[in-house]
């Protein structure tokens, strides 16, 4: 068998599990205006493991089929268009999709921006910036590497231990996750406390992140780069003075690495609600991106756009996901 042959085939069979394609075939002829924005973080070799990572990557094989497949069933639109394409669609239109990545990452640069270019496809990338001049890994990086050399434990932490009942921070699936948003849902003060101990403890290595020759390349290979917020708090756990100079800092020095203006936010965490989206829209951002996990709808809230983070079980999984996700909020669309 051929290559090509293969890449077509790698589309198909996804949508030729039962019901699939059926569903897909059938809400398009549907006057639903709705569409969906996916988002990716990490992206590797090997896919990750969803229990023992706090962020696990997609493997690169499993992003390209992914791409593959919205871009054969789909109509791929850039973020910033995806409300203007779902409040325009038609019956027998594809329904509208964008693709978005967060965090500043050297994988963007390695493994994603060729799979995006190779396809033709347009993306978001929203960065804090934090890395524009040298390595600075994010604080979850730091404590994935504490844990997985044995250097931490939960007497390291105290906040930890208060929060995670005393439950080993250690290979037990899920213990990660929980110690992540225990951290993430401190004020801010205390966060950076953590961090802070947490960098000593991470020993070396961490992820390059993402220089400014790096987000100039992604601009050149036609990407779009948004903001993620320099320090990337947990929006909602801010005063107003601290949400204000979230929004401010480290924004211009951004764009002018990627030599465009900044109009797009990914909140933190994906959390958002409505006195972060006001803080956004007075800051001047047009379009905002939660992870609340829902398909957005003509009537959207451009600073409130919910994204689905793809399963990285399988591409025959994010196929199920798409569709299911669209049936789902066409059962829940009011009557026209």
């Amino acid at each position: 068998m051929t290559r090509v042959r293969r890449l077509t085939r790698s589309v198909s069979e996804p949508l030729r599990m039962p019901g699939a394609r059926i569903l897909e075939r059938q809400l398009r002829r549907g006057s639903a205006q709705l569409g969906l924005v996916v988002v990716y973080h990490r992206t590797g070799p090997r896919r990750g493991d969803d229990a023992h990572e706090i962020d696990p990557a997609t493997s690169v094989s499993d992003l390209r089929r992914n791409l593959e497949l919205l871009r054969a069933h789909y109509r791929v639109v850039g973020a910033d268009e995806i409300v203007e394409a779902v409040s325009s669609r038609r019956p027998g239109q594809r329904f509208p999709v964008a693709i978005t990545f967060d965090d500043d990452v050297a994988c963007h640069l390695d493994h994603a921006a060729p799979v995006l270019r190779s396809l033709g496809l347009p993306a978001t990338f929203f960065l804090t910036g934090a890395s524009l001049e040298g390595p600075n890994p994010h604080w979850w990086e730091d404590l994935q590497r504490a844990v997985d050399g044995g250097r931490l434990h939960l007497t390291s932490l105290p906040e930890l231990d208060a929060q995670l009942s005393r439950r080993a921070l250690d290979r037990v699936p899920g213990a990660l996750h929980q110690a992540m948003w225990a951290v993430a849902s401190l004020p801010s003060e205390e966060r950076d406390s953590v961090a802070a101990r947490l960098r000593p403890l991470a020993g070396e290595g961490g992820d390059r992140g993402l220089r400014v020759a790096d987000v100039r390349e992604l601009r050149r290979a036609g990407l779009t780069i948004g903001f993620h917020t320099l320090r990337h708090y947990e929006l909602t756990t801010l005063d107003s003075a601290g949400l204000e100079q979230a929004m401010r800092e480290g924004r211009q020095r951004l764009s002018e690495a990627a030599d465009t203006a900044l109009t797009s936010i990914g909140y933190p965490h994906g959390s958002c609600n409505a006195r972060v989206a006001e803080a956004a829209r007075a800051a001047g951002f047009l379009f905002g991106f939660t992870t609340t996990p829902r398909p957005v709808r003509h009537n959207e809230n451009p600073l409130q756009i919910g994204r689905v983070v793809p399963t990285r079980r399988s591409p025959a999984s994010f196929a199920m996901q798409v569709v299911h996700a669209l049936r789902r909020a066409h059962r829940n669309l009011p009557p026209r």
